[in-house]
């Protein structure tokens, strides 16, 4: 099951055939199974993380909200902080707090 496209086409997907339904990462490019890296279960929720801003931010963009509170890029609009917030604590819910003081938003 393909649970994340990333950025460069690479695909992050779960092998649900096998018992444990690991996670694996297929990078662009290498179009056969055979080719896949096994992901830790903590780099694939950073990874699906990661992937889940990047459909923030695309959905922004498209909507013409903004992401940054003044037109010198100083600091985080309000609304896409929360929104921020909400899609790490989702994913990575015992480290939003890092995550979010490491990105200055939040």
């Amino acid at each position: 099951m393909i649970f994340a496209r990333l950025i460069d086409d690479s695909v992050l997907f779960t092998d649900t055939a096998e018992s444990e339904c690991p996670v694996f990462w297929l990078p662009t490019g290498y179009g056969t199974l055979d080719k896949r890296v096994p992901v830790a279960p903590g780099l694939a929720a950073f990874m699906e993380t990661l992937a889940a801003l990047r459909e923030l931010e695309t959905a922004y963009e498209n909507s013409g909200r903004a992401i940054f509170c003044d037109e010198d890029g100083c600091g985080f609009a309000e609304a896409w902080s929360q929104e921020v917030r909400a899609v790490v604590e989702k994913y990575l819910p015992e480290h939003a707090a890092g995550f979010c003081a490491a990105l200055d938003v939040c």
